[in-house]
């Protein structure tokens, strides 16, 4: 394997895990200041109360997205799996 082909699977594989990742970390990023704010208006300072909140939110995301994330990560690791002893040669 090149560098060429080496440097194109790296890529593809890093924007594959940000389209995944960037859904789920979106909704903790509004979530976490959306309860941040509320804490601050009614001066509740529990520590618990946003990781729940926030933990909640990124499992329904992803249980509710997952039909949509889901199928181009098992296209590439199939992918990578059917080429990958063409990868390993010299």
């Amino acid at each position: 394997m090149d560098d060429a082909s080496l440097t194109q699977e790296l890529s593809s594989a890093l924007f594959l895990f940000a389209s995944i990742a960037g859904p789920p970390l979106a909704v903790a990023l509004i979530v976490g200041l959306v309860v941040g704010l509320m804490q601050a208006v009614t001066q509740l300072q529990d520590q618990t109360m946003p990781l729940t909140f926030k933990v909640v939110a990124v499992c329904a995301t992803l249980l509710l997205m997952a039909s949509t994330l889901f199928p181009p990560l098992l296209s590439f690791t199939e992918r990578i799996l059917n080429d990958f002893p063409t990868m390993t040669r010299y």
